[in-house]
């Protein structure tokens, strides 16, 4: 029996067989595939199989069944000559990505503190949950100092609260309508559900096109735009600079 992935590589596998697996807490729909260890090592089966790109799509070659998804490697066990991988199914690679970025960062925490045991990753890992939590409660003036502590944006079926703040390229967002993520719905192109949260520390933030009554700018609003300084005219201004601004001549 074949296992193809992505990219066209076989491995030969003795068997498989899905079943519900509880990863982070959430129960996901998973597999589990079985290989002759006098073949393969554990070693170059974590080395496949911890490649996203790779196993998004894997095709059993015998049953002709393909498997969409299985993107996240959750354990490999050597028992009886057999080596068996579990996979569970998640929602995109970004999802993937982000959770292995959050094992690195656990890690590496671990290795400072000089001890990398499994409780202490799983501290690791919890005490970012707890910082995530922490940073609801903060001013937005408090926020731009803290971006560090909110969740990267998630690009692909991820639920947003209007109000759920967020960092993407280093800059902090705060959603304004209920929505579920898209790829094409970047936080910096798509003003009808998110706006930045500009340093307060920034005297003179470029102008954005407002989305509407929710984003728009106070009367005495300070902006930059097309190389020049404007204060706002009017209360809850969505013009764009000159129309209803006043430029600043220093």
């Amino acid at each position: 029996m074949k296992l193809t992935f992505a990219d066209q590589s076989q491995l030969n596998m003795m068997g498989n067989r899905e079943e519900r697996q509880s990863y982070k807490g959430v129960y996901r729909d998973g597999v589990r595939f079985i290989f002759d260890a006098s073949i393969y090592t554990d070693t170059q089966l974590r080395e496949i199989f911890t490649n996203p790109e790779k196993t998004q799509t894997m095709t059993i070659d015998e049953a002709e069944k393909s498997l969409n998804g299985y993107t996240m490697f959750v354990r490999s066990i050597y028992e009886d000559a057999k080596i068996s991988v579990t996979m569970v199914k998640m929602e995109s690679v970004r999802e993937v990505q982000l959770l292995q970025e959050t094992e690195t960062q656990a890690r590496a925490i671990a290795e400072v503190i000089g001890d990398a045991s499994g409780d202490l990753l799983a501290t690791a890992r919890a005490k970012r949950t707890q910082i995530e939590a922490a940073s609801t409660k903060l001013t937005d003036k408090e926020a731009t100092d803290c971006i560090w502590m909110f969740p990267e944006w998630i690009p692909e079926a991820h639920e947003y609260t209007a109000g759920d703040r967020v960092q993407h390229n280093s800059l902090l967002y705060r959603c304004l309508t209920d929505h579920t993520s898209q790829e094409s719905w970047i936080p910096d192109v798509s003003p009808s559900l998110w706006v930045r949260i500009d340093d307060p520390a920034v005297e003179w933030p470029e102008w954005r096109q407002p989305a509407g009554s929710t984003d728009a700018y106070p009367l005495g609003a300070k902006v930059s735009h097309g190389g020049k300084r404007w204060t706002s005219d009017v209360d809850a201004n969505i013009w764009e600079p000159p129309t209803q601004w006043t430029e600043v001549v220093e």
